[in-house]
Parts: structure tokens; sequence; C-alpha cells
């Protein structure tokens, strides 16, 4: 006997019950796809000012350089994430990598790893317009929408054998397809991100290792200069 048509609403309340099962490194590869794509718009913004998307290899390059910061992101996660603090993590990374995208795109900033007392003696977080409509658009569609996904997930239980197994392949696979878009031919990304040193500071959140915010010209159009050499 067939159970009779779900009207709108219950479709709806269906999806909304759903707790969909994941493992922590498919949890990760998502989290990793979610800030390419979402929280590096400064980043893709000073990429394409350089000119690395234009001509017949664009596309290619475009590939190359959206794989790199994928699996340099799912290399670091699978090396911090656990099963038990997985989500409570990937939550302040939102916050932090909507906030750094925030203040990259509205001043030009980048984080430069520098000892912290710097970001407090500078006034860049005082003339960053926080509680603005577009920083609340921001943290809204960047950071709370993905919280609450995120937090109705269930992360799968796995033994600790098979766990270390498929952490130890994931990474390998990551470390792979990473090599393999570096030596891309006609996409040498190591000259690219050596000629433009911010554009290291402006991959969110692994710039979260650095600590100093510095300025960079207000128009990202403009070649991006190297950090201030270290006092």
């Amino acid at each position: 006997m067939r159970d009779p048509p779900r009207t709108g609403r219950q479709k709806i309340a269906h999806v909304l019950a759903m707790r969909p099962r994941v493992g922590v490194e498919i949890l990760a590869l998502l989290a990793s796809v979610f800030f390419a794509l979402a929280s590096n718009g400064a980043f893709w913004h000073a990429t394409r000012a350089t000119g690395t998307f234009e001509g017949p290899h664009g596309a290619l390059g475009t590939t190359s350089i959206f794989i790199v910061l994928v699996c340099m992101q799912l290399i670091v996660l699978c090396v911090v994430l656990q099963r038990v603090t997985a989500k409570a993590l990937l939550t302040f990374l939102l916050v932090a990598a909507a906030v750094i995208s925030h203040v990259a795109s509205a001043n030009g900033a980048y984080l430069e790893p520098e000892a912290m007392r710097a970001l407090l003696q500078s006034n860049l977080l005082a003339s960053t317009q926080f509680p603005s409509w577009d920083f609340g658009r921001v943290l809204a569609l960047e950071a709370a929408v993905p919280a609450l996904l995120l937090w109705r997930v269930q992360i799968t239980r796995v033994r600790w054998p098979e766990a270390v197994a498929r952490r130890v392949m994931t990474i390998v696979f990551a470390s792979a397809c990473l090599m393999t878009a570096v030596r891309l031919p006609n996409q040498d990304i190591t000259h690219l991100m050596r000629d433009h040193k911010a554009l290291r500071y402006l991959m969110t959140p692994s710039n979260l290792a650095a600590v100093r915010y510095a300025s960079v010209p207000a128009s990202l159009d403009a070649p991006l200069p190297p950090p201030p050499p270290p006092r």
C-alpha cells in the first residue's frame, strides 16, 4: 500500500528533519570546497589582476589554482580535525573566514605572519565598518547558514585503525592532486606565488596562521607588493 502523497509543507519538514551522516574526511573536503568558493573573493580578485586567467590557458589556470586551494586546506583540515571537535572547530573557521573575507574585500588587507601586537596597535579594525549591512550579509551567508547546516550533519564513528587509514589516504590523495596541479604545463603556480607574495596571505582560512594585518593597495587590480620584511 502506497503512502499518501506529501504536501509541500510535509516535504519541507522532511528535508529539514534529515541528518545526513558523513565521515570527517568528507566533511573536511566539503569545507575546503566551500572556503575556496565563498571565502576567497579577495584572493580570486587579486589573482585575476595578475593576468593568470587570461589567454588560451586561462581556464586551465583557474582549475589548477582551485585544486591547489582546495587541496592545501584539505590537508590542513585532515591534520587538525577530530570527530569530537570537528563541528566546533569548523564553526570557528567559518566565522573567522567570514570576518577575514570582509576585511580583505572592504579594506584591501591581508594577514602577515608577525606578532599579534602589531594588529592590536594598528587602526585597521577601527576603520573597518563591521556593524554594517554588508558585513551582516557576509556573516550570514558565509558563517551562519553553513554553520546551521554543519550542526545538522552527523559525523560517522569509525574504529581508530580505519580512521587512521582513511586520514592517511586522504592526505596522500590530496598531496598528489596538489603536486599535479602545481606542475601542470603552462601554469607555474610556484612562480605566481613567488612574484606576488601577497597572494599567499589572501588564502582564507589558511592565513589564520598569520597574526598581523598589513595594508595592500586600495584597489586589488594593482600589482600586489610583497609583505614588509620582519623587524
